[in-house]
């Protein structure tokens, strides 16, 4: 009996003891977390300040460069918008103005729910769209002519398509144009031959021949092997096709 009590007794002042220890861990982690949050975070907050105030440095610098990026932008394009319309004005003195027709026309299909290079559109013959009508991609940029003509719905190919033959014309910063034949490569890409030497460049451009000279594409790059009297010229389109909502119909 007297072993059993003594039992009971242990286990009792186990249980307290136990408790003990849990109440006394409880607090002290109370006590801890009090410390750090008005104590040790300010520090941390110190510690941090420099390298949050170098990000806010960096981001305005950022933000400095791309506004100075974005003027830069506005003011070619106003350049670029100025010429144009002087090009025109010119023309128009000279009675050279071409007499140009545009027809506005949606894009209904794409690939790849039509072949490759080419464009479904929602003008036809009732809208005064015939068969080798010039296609453009927006301002003066070419990007196919017309190659099948329904009564309200036309197909347009693209210069980029396999196997299409194209004569133009790569100019150069030095008012140099040299006559080239483009071959269409499928996607929107395109390649020529020139002779060695003649110096293309990617970005350089390739126009029509004539007062009225379109765009019709730009070097993406170029190639030349030591020895070859030839180099290749990488073409692409002067606008991503299979991204366009309208097009215009040069007649």
């Amino acid at each position: 009996m007297k072993k059993t009590f003594r039992s009971h007794q242990n286990t009792n002042a186990g249980r307290l003891l136990g408790r003990w220890w849990m109440w006394f861990a409880t607090a002290l982690l109370i006590v801890m977390v009090l410390l750090w949050r008005s104590g040790l975070s300010g520090l941390l907050w110190r510690a941090m300040g420099p390298l949050m105030a170098a990000r806010e440095s960096l981001s305005s610098s950022q933000v400095t460069d791309l506004e100075a990026e974005l003027a830069s932008s506005t003011a070619a394009l106003a350049d670029r918008d100025l010429l144009y319309q002087e090009n025109l004005n010119l023309k128009q003195i000279l009675g050279r103005s071409g007499g140009k027709q545009i027809i506005l026309a949606g894009v209904l299909m794409r690939p790849p729910a039509t072949p490759y290079d080419t464009l479904m559109l929602d003008a036809g013959s009732e809208q005064g769209v015939a068969v080798g009508d010039l296609v453009l991609g927006g301002g003066e940029s070419a990007i196919g002519t017309i190659a099948q003509v329904y009564p309200t719905t036309a197909r347009a190919e693209l210069f980029s398509s396999p196997g299409q033959n194209l004569t133009a014309l790569l100019t150069s910063g030095d008012g140099a144009a040299t006559p080239i034949d483009i071959v269409g490569q499928g996607s929107g890409s395109m390649t020529a031959t020139v002779p060695a030497g003649t110096g293309a460049l990617v970005g350089e451009t390739i126009v029509f021949p004539g007062v009225n000279g379109n765009l019709a594409a730009k070097v993406s790059a170029v190639t030349a092997k030591e020895g070859d009297s030839f180099e290749t010229i990488y073409l692409k389109l002067p606008t991503n096709p299979f991204a366009l909502r309208f097009v215009e119909i040069l007649k």
